[in-house]
């Protein structure tokens, strides 16, 4: 048989469902948007309809739908072709299917540059152009998009003794041990806020989720829009030499210089084996659709993304419309960061600043705390806050009259000093909760506890850092 044209194609493939349906799993990826001609949509329309009811595509059931005339109807049953040549008309529809959308997308891309309908960034119509091509070339394959349950519940299955064999959690792991068996990974398309009061530690918090996923061979894009690249290099440098137990130095010691020569030998060793799977974007004010179109280019360099962790959310910058406050629009880029999650298909981490919550005994943030926008809490899947009693208890100091209080206040501030909770208060799947951490913010080191150190020991710090 030669090529079929797209009259004879689409006819063929309205003409095989209504014979059998024992072709069916060759038409499954068809939709009625497929069709050029309106009268095969209306059919095919119906046809899907009445699989969906669990009945065959009978002409006699489709000429009681009055989707066509019944002479069309009969015209289209004798039109049916068989395998092979079915699915020749099937590439055939989807092709022409594809060769318009192409066309339509070009001619928008188009319009949109010349302006006729007002101005618009042109990095604006480039990332939807690219998001639209992506979306086309996923169609071009004629993918299926859709999954039925019990396939779906046979492959969770095999996840599930795969990930408990393995001892790994189902999403993407945070390399916090405890933090993943309590919370249980980032899954692909996830927004997680990570949020607290300033010096609580949301920074290192991120950057060690981060350089973990990096470290465990994964890609990851870091927007630092208050660090430089360098100030996130000692960091890595800093904590890096403290877990592998190679050197114990300050990153302020680095970036005042007051290192030791042997210390700073054994940090060159370090620096060898520092991955650039972690890649650091320092552009200040960036917007949410700046996010979009960097970690495009990230995808592209490292051939794909695993993570992308913006820090942090109330510096970017807002595409406020005349009129509009500001908790609106930090809950469009919220909307819009969470888009980007879904686009990129891997998890966005997202830091949040929250105010010193003055006048509260209790300092533990809540979601209430969440500062600008009730849509943070709306759009997040997850949210963690970083919370450091320390930080309180070491800023009340008694006074030094009364000798017994002042020894139990050095004591608390000494048990407290290693202490980071990881407070999970949202988790769309999964459980809310309070983790114990151990952070040394000297070093920008978190982990689940100090055993998960090289030497197991916690070895006092010279000098002193804050976040």
């Amino acid at each position: 048989m030669t090529a079929p044209n797209r009259i004879e194609a689409e006819a063929g493939l309205i003409g095989a469902a209504i014979y059998s349906d024992e072709f069916w799993h060759m038409l499954e990826a068809v939709r009625p948007e497929h069709f050029f001609d309106l009268r095969h949509r209306r059919i095919w329309d119906a046809i899907l309809s009445l699989r969906n009811r669990k009945m065959s595509a009978t002409e006699p059931a489709l000429i009681e739908s009055a989707c066509a005339p019944a002479e069309y109807i009969a015209e289209m049953a004798e039109s049916a072709v068989f395998p092979p040549e079915l699915g020749d008309c099937v590439k055939m529809v989807l092709d022409t299917y594809q060769r318009r959308e192409m066309i339509r997308l070009a001619e928008e891309l188009k319009a949109r540059a010349i302006g006729g309908d007002g101005y618009t960034e042109p990095a604006e119509i480039l990332a939807d152009a690219e998001a639209a091509l992506s979306r086309l070339s996923k169609d071009c394959g004629g993918v299926d998009v859709w999954n039925g349950m019990g396939s779906v519940s046979h492959e969770l299955i095999h996840n599930l003794r795969d990930a408990i064999a393995n001892k790994r959690p189902r999403g993407l792991p945070t390399g916090i041990l405890r933090l993943d068996t309590f919370m249980g990974g980032m899954r692909p398309g996830d927004l997680v806020i990570v949020a607290g009061a300033s010096s609580m530690g949301k920074t290192s918090m991120a950057r060690n989720i981060a350089y973990n996923v990096a470290r465990a061979g994964g890609r990851v894009a870091f927007f630092s829009q208050e660090m430089s690249e360098e100030q996130i290099g000692l960091r890595t440098l800093s904590a890096e030499g403290r877990r592998i137990g190679a050197a114990n130095v300050p990153y302020r010691d680095l970036d005042n210089l007051t290192v030791l020569p042997r210390d700073l030998d054994a940090l060159e060793e370090v620096a060898k084996d520092v991955t650039d799977r972690m890649a650091v974007d320092s552009s200040a004010g960036l917007t949410a659709l700046d996010v979009r179109l960097r970690s495009r280019a990230a995808q592209k360099r490292f051939g794909g993304l695993d993570l992308i962790v913006v820090d942090y959310l109330q510096i970017m910058g807002f595409e406020n419309t005349r009129g509009e406050n500001f908790a609106r629009a930090v809950g469009k880029t919220t909307s819009a960061l969470k888009a980007v999650a879904k686009e990129f298909g891997c998890p966005v981490v997202v830091l949040s600043q929250l105010s010193r919550l003055k006048g509260r005994e209790d300092k533990r943030p809540t979601l209430d705390d969440l500062r600008d926008s009730g849509a943070i809490e709306q759009d997040a899947d997850k949210v963690i806050f970083v919370y450091r009693e320390h930080y309180y208890v070491s800023r009340a100091e008694p006074s030094l009259d009364d000798q017994e209080e002042h020894y139990e206040w050095e004591k608390r501030c000494r048990a407290l000093k290693y202490r980071v909770e990881g407070i999970v208060a949202k988790n769309r799947m999964g459980r809310t909760g309070s983790v114990d951490l151990w952070i040394d913010i000297e070093t920008d080191l978190v982990l689940s506890d100090v055993t998960e150190l090289a030497r197991g020991e916690v070895i006092p710090m010279r000098g002193g850092a804050q976040e």
